[in-house]
């Protein structure tokens, strides 16, 4: 089965719905660990269809905090499997983890689980309160060329600044694939094994000259200006899913010079405001499900401190 749903009572319990799915796609589980009573990890591997020979290891650790702000579930990829040790510990890591924050314990209202036939990827829709949502995925990218990796991990972030958390704008919060933020406490990643660094970050600026940057069109620039240029579409009234397109550095760190990697399969931008929260979009003989970034509202800054993505939206391909 490749589409999950249902309800979560606790982060721990969400980990563990995001494991049994994974193992279902085919993905093998390195170690499930209850490290103190707070925290618990989980690693899993698996030799995708296309990741050139590179195997695709990753760890989700889930972080249970009195403090819902604190509340977190990080996700990070490796290049191997080392028992026991930390996400920051395994081989190859990359040095910071993707992180979902800001959702409490649950039970949450809902949960949403995507995979393809051939089990690429799992991406995770959370609505852990009503009409607020967060996202984790991780996966296998539809490639351009042939090289080792294009595999992905990354998860929505909320910023620590409360002033910023209802601006659709900020700096301080992640979306998927997002380079506009700043915060040092967040960074999605994905491999290609081509120079340097395997696992490469994306980041506004790193300002590491030794560091491969990653890049994708996850919310702002000519992304942004096609959303909201083209709600609905003149010519047939239909409202476009905007691919995420992921470039990398390469000829020297800092180069300025990017190549493509590859574009996420199965998970597109979209303006919602043609659509109702979760509902299915059928194109052609595919269906996809539309949910909002954080939340859905008419207003670039709501002025309410609460996490806002004004109408941008992701739309995950249903595969019965």
């Amino acid at each position: 089965m490749a589409y999950e749903t249902g309800i979560a009572t606790s982060l721990f319990d969400l980990l563990d719905k995001i494991r049994l799915f994974a193992i279902t796609q085919g993905f093998t589980q390195n170690e499930f660990t209850v490290v103190d009573s707070a925290t618990k990890r989980l690693y899993m591997q698996k030799d995708t269809a296309n990741g050139g020979g590179l195997t695709f290891y990753f760890g989700i650790e889930a972080f249970v905090s009195s403090g819902a702000t604190s509340t977190e579930l990080r996700i990070r990829g490796a290049t191997g499997y080392t028992s026991g040790a930390a996400l920051s510990s395994q081989p190859g890591a990359p040095s910071i983890s993707a992180v979902i924050n800001r959702v409490g314990n649950g039970p949450y209202v809902a949960y949403h689980l995507f995979s393809d036939a051939a089990g690429d990827y799992v991406h995770c829709v959370l609505e852990y309160s009503a009409g607020f949502f967060s996202h984790l995925v991780f996966g296998q990218l539809d490639k351009y060329g042939v090289y080792a990796g294009g595999h992905y991990c990354d998860a929505t972030y909320i910023g620590t600044n409360a002033n910023d958390h209802d601006n659709y704008l900020s700096s301080w919060s992640r979306p998927l694939f997002d380079n506009y933020a700043i915060s040092s406490s967040s960074a999605g990643h994905v491999s290609a094994n081509l120079e340097l660094n395997i696992w490469r970050m994306f980041r506004g600026s790193t300002g590491d000259s030794s560091t491969f940057d990653a890049y994708g069109n996850g919310r702002s620039s000519l992304t942004n200006r096609l959303l909201v240029g083209s709600q609905p579409n003149n010519l047939n009234l239909a409202t476009p899913l905007i691919p995420i397109y992921i470039f990398t550095d390469i000829g020297g760190p800092n180069s300025g010079n990017r190549a493509p990697l590859g574009v996420v399969k199965d998970l597109r931008l979209v303006w919602m405001q043609s659509f109702a929260v979760g509902q299915e979009v059928a194109l052609g003989s595919d269906t996809w499900k539309v949910f909002p970034i954080y939340r859905r509202s008419n207003l670039q800054n709501t002025s309410d401190d609460l996490p806002n993505s004004w109408q941008l939206g992701y739309a995950y391909k249903k595969v019965a």
